[in-house]
């Protein structure tokens, strides 16, 4: 019996980054079959087009598509863009017969113990909510779209469920969110094979504000870093780049 593909599309919550493994692997293994990864860690929406080609012609059974997190932290995010890459996406895996499960993003992220400016959060906030809409409006014209949300397993899972970045996802947060897409994908005539392996052990104690003071703030800060001046223009106050300005200096 030919083993069925699972396909791995998007950033780095599809490769696994923060976790032990990946959404798509899991699913992989309930499926009893085999992950092939086109997800790259910093992609865009607009980048799917080159992810689907870097399989070429791979005809998976399964799509696990997660992406826009980096759309939202870049200064020219448009989500009618991002909605649109979605759909043309989902339409060109649905073509080739392949079932896509589609990750709903979260609706907040908690951003408050990092020291990033206010300006920065709030808009992260709102582009995230339109994200969430955009995606949710997505109506594929043939085919099986299953949709899976990250605020679920965040319900589900509390703060173990995240990074220590508290933007990813943890090895727990992974596999929940696997859970969910085999429930989905078992409904849907799917043979899922076993259960979800258990994930390893938790970060020790102290770990969180560690990763956040030396690599969680830097990191977010080169991600947004042209996301800033935008805000600057659309404020137009004399004091939001001056606020920004210290941010910046503060984490290097």
């Amino acid at each position: 019996m030919t083993r069925p593909t699972v396909l791995a599309l998007g950033d780095s919550l599809s490769t696994g980054v923060g976790a032990d493994r990946s959404w798509a692997a899991h699913v992989a293994d309930g499926l009893a079959g085999v992950l092939a990864c086109g997800a790259v860690s910093g992609a865009r929406a607009r980048d799917l087009p080159s992810q689907l080609g870097a399989v070429g012609e791979l005809r998976p059974a399964v799509a696990c598509l997660l992406v826009g997190g980096n759309d939202v932290l870049r200064g020219d995010f448009d989500v009618r863009q991002v909605r649109g890459a979605v759909a043309a996406t989902v339409a060109q895996l649905h073509a080739g017969g392949t079932v896509v499960v589609l990750a709903l993003p979260f609706s907040r992220v908690d951003l408050r113990r990092v020291p990033l400016p206010a300006d920065l959060r709030r808009t992260m906030w709102l582009r995230l909510a339109q994200l969430r809409r955009a995606l949710s409006e997505v109506r594929p014209a043939g085919g099986t779209l299953l949709r899976v949300d990250l605020d679920d397993v965040l319900a589900t899972g509390g703060r173990a469920a995240l990074h220590v970045d508290r933007i990813h996802l943890s090895s727990l947060g992974q596999r929940l969110l696997a859970v969910r897409a085999l429930e989905l994908l078992r409904r849907h005539g799917f043979a899922v094979a076993g259960t979800v392996s258990r994930p390893p052990a938790p970060p020790p104690p102290g770990y969180p504000l560690w990763w956040l003071t030396v690599r969680g703030v830097p990191w977010v800060v080169r991600r947004s870093r042209d996301l800033l001046p935008e805000l600057w223009r659309q404020r137009r106050d004399p004091g939001g780049p001056a606020g920004v300005a210290a941010a910046l200096r503060r984490v290097g």
